[in-house]
């Protein structure tokens, strides 16, 4: 039985068939993640959903099971486990939902002055903020301080993100603007975050 706001995930026939049990050899093509779980596309999803159904894909595709089809409930696991560990980070996710619109993220930079098309206010506070790095790890607490700052922020982060994608239905360049810079000041936190925790 489904709960109020979940979907029915991908059938199991999309791997198992239906009329012998075995796990099919060919994967399906351009798997939805979202669809995969039956997990409605938002960027706030439901982690404790994902989980539960992850782990139901795992029981039933568990190359245990498969006995002689081992090497195929390999790699629909692969599949199934790949899906989860993009869904599962708020980064990742915010990558993948941006390539399902067609719209990609350039590489981290060491330099921030080569991240393009961002607006200017975003690169100035990325510099500062990585001056106040420098600064913090004078003292432990000072790094204490900014990475709970950071951990803050990220999370802002992601409530206007999950706000943004919901406007981008509309597919318009500045709702998808707007998606894919929230997408790169997330970027940028999460590397901000790991800089000041390698330091503490």
């Amino acid at each position: 039985m489904l709960l109020q706001n979940e979907s029915a995930p991908v059938p199991e026939s999309a791997f198992i068939c239906v009329h012998c049990g075995r796990i099919q050899p060919n994967l399906p093509p351009d798997v939805d993640y979202f669809a995969l779980f039956g997990i409605p596309e938002r960027f706030l999803l439901d982690e404790s959903l994902l989980e539960r159904r992850f782990r139901e894909w795992q029981r039933r595709l568990h190359p245990d099971n498969a006995h002689a089809q081992a090497l195929h409930a390999e790699k629909a696991s692969a599949l199934v486990n790949a899906a989860h560990d993009v869904l599962k980070s708020p980064h990742s996710r915010a990558l993948y939902m941006l390539a399902e619109r067609g719209v990609t993220l350039e590489p981290e930079h060491d330099d921030v002055t080569e991240q393009r098309e961002m607006a200017p206010e975003f690169l100035e506070e990325m510099l500062a903020l990585r001056e106040q790095l420098d600064e913090a790890a004078q003292s432990q607490e000072g790094l204490r301080t900014l990475a709970s700052w950071i951990s803050e922020a990220k999370s802002r982060v992601c409530r206007e993100l999950d706000e943004a994608f919901e406007q981008s239905s509309q597919s318009t360049d500045e709702s998808m603007r707007r998606c894919r810079d929230l997408a790169a000041r997330l970027q940028f936190y999460n590397r901000l975050e790991m800089a000041a925790k390698e330091r503490l």
